[in-house]
C-alpha cells in the first residue's frame, strides 16, 4: 500500500510520505537510507502505521481502489485483453459454425437412426472448450491483478488456498448437510481490516456419484474474528431449514419482515437478540444483495462471525470471453461484495472491546 500514492500524500525525495507520518507533518526529508534509526523515530513511525490501520475506512478504501484499478490493473490489462479477442474471434467465427454444421449433420444421422443420443455432443463439447479457455484466461488475469487489487486493503492479500476448512464449518453448523460433501475451493482472501481479522473464502459443496452429482452449497464464506468469545452459538438459517447439529432454541425477534426470511436458533436468547440487531439484519442483508445470492446463513460461535450468502454462480469472477476485460462495472462488483463486508466490521466496531 506504501507505493500507492493518495490523496494529500506528499513525494519526498522520490518516496511517498502519509499524512500520518512525522516526516510529512514536520515537512523534513527522510533521513538517507544508511542512517540508524532513533528509538524515538522508530517509535513514531510505529504510531502512524497503527493511526493509520485505525483511521481506514470505507471510503478510503473506495478512493484507493478506484485509483489502483485505473492507474495500475487497466494498463496491465491490455495485452490480456488482447489475448480474449483472438480466443473470442476463433471460437465465434470457427469453433460456433462448426459445432452448428456436426450438430445438424448428427440430427439428420440420428433421424435415420431413430436415435438422438448424440445429438447434444457437439454443443457439450463446444461449451466445455468454452469455459476451459474463459477459466484459463481468467487465472492469468487474477494471478496479475489481484495481488496488485489488494492493495487497496492494507493488511489483504488473495490466494488459491482454501481459507476456511470443511471441518471447521461442519462444527459451527452454519450450513447444514455438509459432513458427507466434497468441497471445492477457488478465490481466498484473508488480512486485516481496522485491526480486525476476515477470511472470505470461494467454496462449492457436491454431492453424489458421478452420474447425479449435485450442488449443496455454492457461494462465499466469511470469517470475521470478533475481540471477545460470544457466551452461546447463535444461527441464522433461511425460513424453512430446520435440520440443527446443535440443540438449539428459536429466538423470537421483534422484526417481521426479517421473521418472514429467517429463522434464528440460539442457546443464550439473551446474547442473541444484543447481537441481532436492526442495523445488524440490514448488513445481513445489504450482503445477500451484494452477492446476488438466492440465500444467505449466519452464525455467532466461539468468537467468530460467519456469514455464508449462497450465490449459485462463480464470484470474483474478472474475465469473460464476450465481454472486455477494460470493465469497471465488473470491478465495482468485487467492490460492493468487499465493501459489504468491511462494513459489517464496522457496525460491530470489532477493532474495539465489545462489552457482549
Amino acid at each position: 500500500m506504501n507505493n500507492i500514492p493518495r490523496i494529500g500524500d506528499k513525494i519526498v525525495n522520490h518516496k511517498i510520505v502519509r499524512k500520518t507520518d512525522v516526516n510529512f507533518q514536520a515537512n523534513v526529508p527522510s533521513p538517507p537510507p544508511d542512517a540508524e534509526p532513533s528509538a524515538a523515530a522508530n517509535d513514531a513511525a510505529k504510531s502512524a502505521v497503527q493511526a493509520e490501520e485505525k483511521e481506514y475506512s470505507l471510503e478510503q478504501f473506495r478512493k484507493d481502489y478506484k485509483h489502483i484499478l485505473r492507474r495500475e490493473v487497466f494498463p496491465k490489462l491490455k495485452p490480456f485483453e488482447q489475448e480474449r479477442q483472438k480466443i473470442f474471434k476463433l471460437l465465434s467465427l470457427l469453433g460456433l459454425p462448426l459445432t452448428v454444421i456436426i450438430t445438424i449433420g448428427l440430427f439428420i444421422l440420428c433421424m435415420k437412426m431413430q436415435d438422438y443420443h448424440f445429438i447434444l455432443v457437439p454443443g457439450g463439447i463446444f461449451t466445455w472448450i468454452w469455459h476451459s479457455q474463459k477459466k484459463k484466461l481468467e487465472n492469468k488475469v487474477k494471478n496479475n491483478m489481484m495481488p496488485v487489487l489488494m492493495n487497496a486493503v492494507p493488511n489483504f492479500f488473495w490466494s488459491l488456498n482454501t481459507a476456511i476448512p470443511k471441518e471447521e464449518l461442519i462444527q459451527v453448523d452454519v450450513i447444514p448437510y455438509l459432513k458427507n460433501a466434497d468441497l471445492y475451493s477457488d478465490d481466498n482472501f484473508n488480512g486485516k481490516y481496522c485491526n480486525v481479522e476476515v477470511l472470505i473464502s470461494e467454496q462449492e459443496y457436491q454431492i453424489g456419484s458421478a452420474k447425479s452429482r449435485r450442488t449443496l452449497y455454492r457461494g462465499a464464506i466469511i470469517k470475521i474474528q470478533m475481540n471477545k468469545k460470544f457466551q452461546g452459538i447463535t444461527l441464522i438459517r433461511p425460513k424453512g431449514e430446520k435440520k440443527l447439529e446443535h440443540k438449539l432454541e428459536e429466538v423470537k425477534l421483534e422484526d417481521v419482515e426479517f421473521c418472514k426470511k429467517f429463522q434464528v436458533y440460539s442457546d443464550n436468547q439473551i446474547e442473541a437478540r444484543y447481537l441481532i440487531t436492526t442495523s445488524f439484519m440490514e448488513r445481513f442483508q445489504n450482503i445477500k444483495t451484494a452477492y446476488s445470492a438466492t440465500k444467505i446463513y449466519g452464525a455467532f460461535f466461539d468468537k467468530f462471525i460467519y456469514i455464508a450468502p449462497y450465490c449459485n454462480k462463480d464470484l470474483f469472477s474478472l474475465a469473460h470471453l464476450s465481454k472486455t476485460l477494460i470493465d469497471e462495472e465488473q470491478y465495482d462488483v468485487l467492490f460492493r461484495e468487499f465493501a459489504s463486508i468491511l462494513a459489517l466490521v464496522d457496525h460491530f466496531k470489532l477493532d474495539k472491546k465489545l462489552g457482549l
